[in-house]
């Protein structure tokens, strides 16, 4: 393939076949989109208001809460130690649970990339399970278990961390 062939290839997405099969620079692209310009667009029109509908109006109502009282009501609210304590806990949290994703991941990657060994596939599905189950569903799931167990969530302070307060599973009387 010549320089001119890729730099055509790179400009028109694709090569045209001559009658011999060999491939020519100069065809004239093949437009792939074959649904009517109305159906595109109606198609573009759908993807928007489902958008708009399920990310921007709750962002909107989000907001609009929040600032309900005034900024400055707001503002307080930030600035509560208990509020405090929950943003320090989310970052903790989130800290903690990318390095543990980063470190495993990097492991089970390198695993599956270089060796074959018995259970790899199980290993596969249990990596790509969280992209087939919604994680809203499976917390749900663990709640409702939880609920028909007879035990409640309750909010403690844990007794290894008295500044850090946990979420605990307790029987409810």
């Amino acid at each position: 393939m010549s320089i001119e062939m890729t730099f055509q290839h790179r400009r028109s997405g694709s090569f045209a076949e001559r009658a011999d099969g060999r491939s020519s620079a100069h065809a004239k692209p093949v437009d792939l989109r074959s649904e009517p310009r109305g159906v595109r667009i109606v198609i573009v029109a759908m993807a928007v208001i489902f958008l708009s509908v399920f990310v921007v109006l709750p962002l909107i109502v989000v907001f609009a809460q929040a600032f309900s009282h005034g900024v400055g009501a707001y503002l307080t609210a930030l600035t509560d130690s208990e509020a405090l304590a929950a943003i320090r806990l989310t970052l903790l949290v989130a800290a903690i649970s990318v390095s543990l994703n980063l470190l495993f991941g990097l492991i089970a990657a390198w695993a599956i990339a270089k060796f074959d060994f018995s259970g790899k596939t199980l290993l596969i599905s249990l990596i790509d399970l969280p992209f087939s189950v919604s994680p809203v569903i499976s917390g749900l799931v663990f709640v409702l278990r939880k609920a028909f167990s007879g035990r409640g969530l309750q909010v403690t302070t844990s007794a290894c961390c008295s500044r850090c307060p946990a979420l605990r599973w307790r029987r409810c009387s």
